[in-house]
């Protein structure tokens, strides 16, 4: 079954005092009630998170493949993903060994181009992505994709069987 993101009632887009357009806004917590959702919840940063410097690579994805290139443009590497999927590659460490992977829909490829794994189950969708999150707390991240949620190591952990699009995970 979907899970709404508005909670109920919900009043027509264009009624008076409608806040439609701030639904991602919303406080979703309500759907946490739902034997169907699954929740998590994670410590809040103590600290300031900075990121700065010049990046030391980008990412390019296309149909044809993952390539990461160095800040002035060389190769670094280029991995041939087992998918047509075409969407917007992250960098994550979901096993917990320090090294960084790139999580490209249903595929994480290691720190040097090679392929870790590639998942049997959802993709994300053509535009909607994938995400990692640690949703049980236990350290390594998990991999959201559509209607999939993958292990650190590619194994599936749920699959709703549902339409593969739209990933998400709420507090």
């Amino acid at each position: 079954r979907p899970v709404t993101y508005r909670q109920r009632p919900n009043i027509s887009p264009w009624a008076t005092g409608s806040t439609w357009r701030y639904w991602l806004e919303d406080d979703q917590r309500f759907a946490e009630a739902r034997p169907d959702v699954l929740t998590s919840e994670t410590a809040p940063l103590t600290q300031p998170l900075s990121l700065k410097g010049v990046p030391q690579a980008h990412l390019v994805a296309s149909t044809r493949g993952l390539a990461c290139l160095r800040a002035h443009g060389t190769l670094v590497w280029h991995a041939r993903t087992a998918t047509s999927f075409v969407g917007l590659p992250f960098i994550a460490v979901t096993v917990g060994d320090g090294l960084a992977e790139v999580v490209f829909g249903r595929t994480v490829v290691n720190h040097d181009g090679t392929i870790r794994w590639v998942g049997t189950g959802g993709s994300g969708s053509t535009f909607f992505g994938s995400f990692a999150v640690d949703l049980d707390g236990d350290g390594p991240l998990e991999v959201v994709a559509g209607n999939t949620v993958y292990e650190a190591d590619g194994t599936i952990r749920w699959n709703d069987g549902g339409f593969d699009g739209w990933p998400a995970v709420g507090d």
